[in-house]
This record gives C-alpha cells, sequence and structure tokens, in this order.
C-alpha cells in the first residue's frame, strides 16, 4: 500500500516540475511535504477498508473522500501556503467540473474527485456494490450537469478582471534586501494597477510571490496598493512573502 501511495502521489505532484518556485524550495522540504502526503493517504486508504469490513457499500462508498477532504481541510488550517497543493487544483482546466465549488467551497471538488475514483473501484465489482456505485455515478453527473447549466446561463453584467505579471519588478522583488527596494516595486505595481483602472478593470490580480515584505516595513510597503485601491475603487488580490518570518502571509487582500 505505501509503494502505491507513493508512485501515485509522486506521479501526481509533477506538476511541481513546472513550478517557477521549484528552485527556491529545499529538496528536504518537498521530501518531507510529500512524505506527509503519502502517510496520510494511506490512513485515509486504510479507513476506507476498515468501513468496508464492517459497514454498508454506501458507507464505504463515502468513507475514503469524506476521510482524504478531512485530511486536506485540517492541513490547510496549519499550512503556511494556504490551499497550495489541493486535489482541487487538479481540475483548473475543466471549470464545467468545478461550479459546485461556488455553492461549498473547494472541499467539494476535493470530495467529487475522491468520490468519482472511489466510485470507479467500487465499480469494478458491480454486483456487490451495484446500488453505490450508481449512487456515486448519480452525483458525479449531477455536478457536471450543474457545471453545464450554470455556464450556459447568461451573464447580464461583464466584469473586468485585470492579472497584472511584471516580471522585471517580480525579479526586482526576489533580489530587494531593503525596505525602499520592496517599496519601489510595489510602486511599480500600483501604477500598472492605476493604469487598469482606467481601462475599466474592477479587479486586480497580481502572481504569487510578485511582490515581498518585511514585518518591519509592511506598511510603508504595501502603502502604494492600498492607495491605488482606495483612490480607483478597484478591488486588488495579492500575497506578500514575509522574508525575515519564514512563511507567507496574505498581505494585502481586499485592498481599498
Amino acid at each position: 500500500m505505501i509503494g502505491a501511495s507513493a508512485i501515485a502521489l509522486l506521479g501526481g505532484a509533477g506538476y511541481l516540475l513546472q513550478s517557477p518556485y521549484l528552485h527556491l524550495i529545499p529538496p528536504l522540504v518537498i521530501t518531507s511535504v510529500l512524505a506527509v502526503d503519502i502517510e496520510l493517504f494511506c490512513v485515509a486508504v486504510w479507513f476506507a477498508r476498515f468501513v468496508q469490513h464492517r459497514a454498508s457499500p454506501l458507507l464505504t462508498l463515502l468513507a475514503f473522500p469524506a476521510c482524504w477532504t478531512a485530511f486536506e481541510f485540517m492541513i490547510e488550517l496549519q499550512s503556511p501556503n494556504s490551499t497550495y497543493g489541493s486535489l482541487a487544483y487538479s481540475t483548473m482546466s475543466a471549470p464545467v467540473l468545478i461550479q459546485s465549488a461556488s455553492l461549498l467551497g473547494m472541499y467539494a471538488i476535493t470530495f467529487l474527485i475522491c468520490l468519482f475514483a472511489n466510485t470507479l473501484a467500487m465499480a469494478l465489482r458491480l454486483k456487490r456494490n451495484t446500488a453505490a456505485a450508481g449512487l456515486g455515478l448519480t452525483i458525479c453527473a449531477a455536478n457536471l450537469v450543474f457545471g453545464i447549466v450554470r455556464l450556459a446561463h447568461p451573464q447580464p453584467d461583464v466584469l473586468r478582471v485585470a492579472g497584472i505579471v511584471d516580471k522585471t519588478a517580480v525579479a526586482d522583488s526576489w533580489r530587494a534586501k531593503t525596505v525602499s527596494a520592496d517599496l519601489a516595486v510595489t510602486e511599480t505595481y500600483a501604477r500598472e494597477i492605476r493604469a487598469a483602472a482606467r481601462e475599466g478593470a474592477r479587479f486586480v490580480v497580481t502572481p504569487e510571490g510578485g511582490m515581498a515584505s518585511t514585518p518591519a516595513g509592511q506598511s510603508t510597503i504595501v502603502a502604494p496598493l492600498v492607495a491605488a485601491a482606495r483612490d480607483t475603487g478597484v478591488q486588488i488580490y495579492c500575497r506578500l512573502p514575509l522574508r525575515d518570518a519564514g512563511r507567507r502571509l496574505r498581505a494585502c487582500d481586499h485592498a481599498r
């Protein structure tokens, strides 16, 4: 079980090779994170087998999805990187499958991914699990139908969202050693945000780690962003790493 879990998670974590932060993450950190995931995955599978031997197929259907979703939720409560690594991100390229997040949040997507996998596993023994497999398939199909209907619904208003990435500013941010250097980066983004607002943008999103801060200079560094949001009415979504704290902080969510 441990070997299979390791292969599955390592294969699923292939996106790490495409991560722009890969060269910044020590191998020991990556290894420790994957080790925890592998161990928890084994526990979730063991729990599902435990339920299978002692309860009805219906509870077996829900055991693994519920257990893994609960693990993901608890991990992300304590994680400095919030929801990074969630299974839900694997379906970002399929909007029709993630519309249920508008009702129940991203954990609904994690649950449905696990539910679909469990449904397929139980369908391999269809004679014993016909009702449970049918229920799982029905829930997954209902999620698909909901997504199709929701995306087909006409949108009466247009909401302009600007995604701003300044590669030069990002590089300057990672090299910055002083508050004034960090401030120069946020001032650059503030000017671009004001320009986007003049083009009609109501929301602006900047790249994670595109700007950085320090605990002592945080208020000074984010001041240009706060001023830009206040003057234009634009809502800015950004995330500034705190260098000295060794953790990431959402220092400027919904800035106005």
